[in-house]
């Protein structure tokens, strides 16, 4: 019903859907909500990081689908609020474990660079040390919270990489929402044309076209439906 000349953009759409899936999206979710982060973000980051692949190890150590390092993990650990397990460096393996502390972790640098999400996905890739160090260099950050020059270009890349991401999940997102919103308004325009008596003697043809856009329902008044 809503496809039409909108075809090529649904197919479209089904690549992007496909190149920027969201896996894992009750526990990412979870943990979002939990640690007051927004899940597109988490889910670029996932893309980025491992693109969803629970078993990425990197050369340098850091492994699962937010690609952990071992020394970071066991700072998290420390840090993390209620939670006193004791976990294994073989549990970043597993989706959850990691997507809660990799959502803790990004939660962790928000508060620390009030808010500043490209500063805090710097320092995700190149640890806050060095984040710190170019917030304070005058070369770098003329205000001490926003980075105007990226030291690093592997670190460069990859912000530009994640907020590119987020960007498509958002957009991808509001798509999803309209096309919901089209869909109940619809719905509601159909169920205006559902008579509310078994009267035979009502008139069908004195009913007036009814809006897709379900704004209202122009119909005669012994069919209308209250909404």
């Amino acid at each position: 019903i809503f496809g039409g000349n909108d075809s090529i953009n649904d197919k479209v759409n089904d690549i992007k859907k496909i190149q920027y899936p969201k896996k894992y999206s009750q526990i990412v979710e979870k943990y979002s909500d939990l640690y007051d982060v927004d899940d597109n973000l988490v889910y670029a980051v996932i893309r980025t990081e491992s693109h969803f692949k629970p078993d990425s190890k990197s050369g340098a150590g850091a492994k699962g689908l937010m690609q952990i390092t071992p020394e970071c993990f066991e700072f998290l650990q420390n840090n993390i609020p209620n939670d006193k397990t004791k976990y294994k460096e073989s549990d970043l393996y597993d989706p959850e474990v990691n997507i809660k502390f990799g959502t803790y972790f990004l939660s962790y640098l928000l508060d620390r660079y009030d808010n500043v999400e490209k500063t805090a996905v710097a320092a995700y890739n190149a640890g806050f040390g060095a984040v710190d160090n170019w917030l304070n260099d005058p070369e770098c950050s003329l205000d001490g919270k926003t980075l105007s020059v990226i030291v690093y270009p592997e670190t460069e890349n990859y912000v530009e990489k994640v907020e590119s991401a987020k960007k498509i999940y958002i957009a991808a997102a509001s798509k999803l929402s309209n096309h919901a919103a089209t869909a109940f308004a619809f719905t509601r325009s159909i169920a205006c044309r559902i008579p509310t008596h078994t009267d035979k003697s009502v008139n069908t043809s004195t009913m007036l076209p009814w809006s897709v856009n379900g704004a209202s329902c122009k119909t005669d008044k012994s069919f209308i439906i209250p909404l």
